[in-house]
């Protein structure tokens, strides 16, 4: 009866299946374990653990494995109940020994039909309610790993429990122990490729557990969920793909390698294997191509073989339409297949790539220029007909903060500029540097790109565009920008375009040339400058030239571009910046150009113009004139020009009110000190304006200007001995020699030293002027001669020594002009109060030495 029992708790095929032995051997085994079978049932927790370790013993220690299968496994069906009602004890350790001992029981492998029914529902229980059923982790661990090996031996079998098991995934997978997770995702992929059928009508459930794993801080947990994304996207519904797409890509960033590595394997297993791939492809390929640029190399191989077989299929199924481009593919090119996916799917890549070059995440836009970069690669010559958007996302994309976003970046315009033509994307860039309203950033992103296709573009073709393109970096807007951001990269696409053009720069010299001056007359740091000399002696070398020469190869050009609108310049005009570089740095071909730029000259130090604009002008025709030989006179000619200057000089020589007005005095007399220091004007240039001179000198004598009295004084003593000739060819000449000395007499007065002695050396050639040899009457202009000895003697008892001297020497001079009426001025009883009576002797010695010869 006992052994008709045992045999009645069997699955009748298998009962029926048991012969004589192995029907023996199982109810000889099971009536050994049949008390401890029922102490399975008992209240006490010992005898239930002690019971359950007996089975152990007369099973597994016994060699249940090696046992024959059909008696093992009637055995497995009869212990199988009680173990199972065993997984709910209350005992920890009982539920514990119980999975255990079912797991090795199952290692016999039967016939799963008859187990599932039993072992199903039991996990559902234990793993797949809405809490934590099995509170212990150790436990739920030991039961997925069971269920994980239920699921690899049943395989077809589980397709009538796919309800069941995907309760219990949606809740594993997001088990609070990493390690249950990672078993619920590895159970989610067996079970996708076990019953697809099955599992496609379920999966949607699916979606957020496995999302949830794929953000979980343990890599370990990322990477098991990828693989069964992987399983559950390529096995599930469609629209699945379209859940985990985003949150995959965002995957390509993870600083895990191997999460990377799975997530790169999945996406190639899909554009091979998925079956609705050829409608998203646009939606795997991102994925997949964002591994070509890892950091690590073995992974970028890795995506870069996938890809590459992906592309071969592609094209193997698409022969027929590919044929005429495969039979003239190029073999050192990428596999057509690859390039054909690229060029199909670019157009609806591109807007959401573009959108993540500007995201506010740095990780998400450094991946999103590596990702654009692989495609163009891809893409090559077909990126012409989305080029306006691409280049418009690379501009933004190249200013990016992020060192990386821009390098790559930079990386892409180089990419672009080898496939595509340069009138394409010249026609695409010169409206934007044109453009006016744009800000300096814009401009700068520009020229960024502009220079990395400058740089990379196909050089026959560089050279028929390349006028258009240096004419738009010449435009005002750009090379008369002020903006540091603006003229760092302007000339780094100066240099290279003088860099990819060489010899063959010629016809486009001029341009950078107006670059270079322009950017020189705004420059905002001392590096700009040296930037800006720098390319100009790139510019000189590659066409055989010196720097200098550069110049005067240019300057006449650019002086005749500027000049129609030279007299409109205002202190805020940046032409006439330009005009001031150009003219001070242009050197000696400036000498054969007077007739250019001398009519600006003459233009801009008008009264009526402002007195910061006649300023500036001055100031560059002084230091001009100080290197006359060099600059204005090198050729020899600009004696001709000598009136116009004197002419623009003495307007502005006129005293006007205010700090503004004085500086541009200062700046004027200053020009007429170097005419006459250069020795470019003569008595000729000046006997004409002579008279309106003078009176403006006296003038400037008064000058509130510490610096316009001295450079006065300085004028006086260069101008008296040139128009000597004139002061004493006539008694109009002398009126104008004797109206000097009252003015000259008051400044030794003055309240600077510096002045006075000035004025002291300005009278040693008045006096010279004054000699009775040349025709000056003595007699006739005595009392003038009388005024002056009076009015000087007065300062030789001067307190200060360098005054002494500087009126003596003064004196000396005088003893030429009339030594007797010196003489009684000097005689002791007239200075018999001085402090330095030895000057006074001195002089009354030399006196008495002049009367006696």
């Amino acid at each position: 009866m006992a052994s008709a029992s045992a045999m009645d708790k069997l699955p009748h095929a298998l009962a029926t299946s048991l012969d004589e032995p192995q029907r023996a051997h199982f109810l000889s085994t099971v009536q050994k374990m049949q008390r401890d079978i029922n102490c399975l049932s008992e209240d006490n927790k010992g005898v239930r653990r002690r019971a359950l370790k007996s089975i152990k013993t007369q099973t597994i220690e016994q060699g249940f494995a090696s046992w024959d299968h059909l008696a093992a496994e009637a055995v497995l069906n009869y212990l199988l109940k009680p173990l199972v009602r065993c997984y709910s004890d209350s005992s920890e350790s009982c539920r514990e020994t119980a999975v255990e001992l079912l797991s090795d029981l199952l290692k016999v492998k039967p016939a799963m039909d008859t187990v599932l029914p039993y072992l199903i529902p039991i996990y559902v229980a234990r793993l797949g309610q809405k809490t934590l059923t099995e509170p212990t982790e150790e436990i739920r661990l030991a039961l997925m790993t069971q269920l994980e090996q239920v699921i690899v031996m049943s395989r077809d079998d589980n397709g009538i429990y796919i309800d069941e098991l995907v309760q219990i995934f949606t809740r594993t997978i997001v088990d609070p122990f990493p390690e249950v997770m990672r078993l619920g995702c590895r159970c989610t992929a067996l079970t996708a490729k076990a019953v697809p059928q099955r599992f496609h009508m379920a999966s949607e459930s699916l979606v957020a557990p496995l999302l949830t794993a794929l953000n979980h801080q343990h890599s370990k947990v990322r990477n098991v969920s990828i693989r069964a994304i992987g399983a559950t996207v390529q096995h599930g519904q469609s629209e699945l793909l379209d859940k985990f797409r985003g949150p995959l890509s965002r995957r390509t960033m993870d600083h895990n390698p191997t999460v990377r590595k799975s997530l790169y394997t999945i996406a190639g297993r899909w554009l091979c294997e998925y079956r609705d791939r050829h409608s998203f492809y646009h939606k795997i390929l991102p994925i997949l191509l964002s591994g070509e640029t890892d950091e690590v190399e073995d992974i970028a191989t890795l995506a870069r073989e996938a890809f590459i077989k992906a592309g071969r299929q592609f094209e193997e199924e698409n022969r027929d339409r590919l044929k005429d481009h495969i039979d003239f593919g190029k073999d050192d090119a990428a596999p057509l297949g690859c390039r054909e996916l690229v060029r199909e799917n670019f157009s609806k890549i591109l807007p959401g790539l573009l959108q993540d070059l500007t995201d506010w995440s740095a990780p998400n836009r450094i991946q999103a220029s590596r990702l654009l970069y692989t495609l163009l690669t891809y893409e090559e010559k077909n990126i012409t007909m989305h080029l306006g958007k691409t280049l418009e996302g690379l501009a933004i994309a190249v200013s990016d903060d992020e060192p990386d976003v821009a390098k790559m970046a930079v990386s892409c315009c180089k990419t672009i500029g080898r496939y595509t033509d340069c009138e394409a994307w010249v026609g695409v860039l010169a409206p934007h540097l044109l453009d006016v309203a744009a800000s300096p950033r814009t401009l700068a992103s520009h020229l960024i790109v502009t220079g990395a296709l400058v740089e990379s573009a196909p050089l026959d073709q560089l050279k028929q565009h390349g006028h258009t393109l240096t004419q738009a970096l010449a435009a005002p807007n750009i090379c008369e920008s002020q903006e540091l951001l603006v003229q760092e990269e302007l000339m780094l696409v100066v240099r290279a375009v003088i860099h990819r053009f060489g010899m063959d720069v010629e016809p486009l010299a001029f341009d950078l040339f107006q670059c270079l001056v322009s950017v020189l007359a705004g420059m905002t740091t001392p590096d700009i400058a040296q930037d800006v000399e720098e390319n100009l002696t790139e510019l000189g070398i590659v066409q055989g030239m010196s720097a200098q020469q550069v110049y005067e190869e240019h300057t006449a050009t650019l002086l005749e571009k500027l000049a129609p609108t030279s007299v409109e310049w205002t202190r805020s005009c940046f032409k006439r910046r330009v005009f001031t570089t150009l003219v001070g740095r242009a050197g000696r071909v400036l000498g054969t150009l007077l007739g250019q730029f001398m009519p600006i000259f003459v233009a801009n130090c008008q009264p009526e113009k402002d007195i910061e604009v006649r300023n500036s002008f001055f100031s560059l025709l002084g230091k001009l004139l100080m290197t006359a030989p060099e600059t204005l006179d090198s050729a020899n000619l600009f004696h001709e020009y000598a009136p116009q200057v004197l002419k623009i000089i003495m307007p502005n020589m006129v005293w006007v009110a205010g700090e503004r007005a004085q500086v541009l005095r200062q700046a004027s007399t200053s020009c007429l000190l170097a005419l006459l220091y250069s020795k470019l004007i003569t008595l000729e240039h000046l006997r004409e304006p002579m008279t309106e001179l003078e009176p403006l000198l006296i003038s400037l004598m008064e000058d509130e200007s510490v610096q316009t009295r001295l450079i006065t004084m300085q004028t006086l003593q260069l101008l008296i001995p040139l128009y000597k000739p004139a002061f004493i060819g006539s008694y109009a000449g002398y009126d104008l020699l004797h109206q000097l000395y009252p003015a000259l007499l008051k400044r030794l007065d003055d309240s600077n030293n510096d002045v006075r002695l000035e004025v002291c050396r300005c009278f040693i050639p008045y006096f010279g002027c004054m000699h009775k040899g040349d025709g000056y009457d003595v007699q006739l202009y005595r009392a003038h001669t009388e005024a002056i000895f009076s009015g000087m003697l007065i300062h030789l008892d001067d307190e200060n020594p360098e005054m002494q001297q500087g009126v003596y020497a003064a004196l000396e001079a005088a003893a030429d002009v009339n030594p007797v009426i010196l003489a009684e001025f000097v005689k002791e009883d007239a200075v018999k109060d001085f402090r330095n009576r030895r000057m006074c002797q001195q002089l009354k010695q030399l006196c008495d030495e002049k009367v006696g010869k």
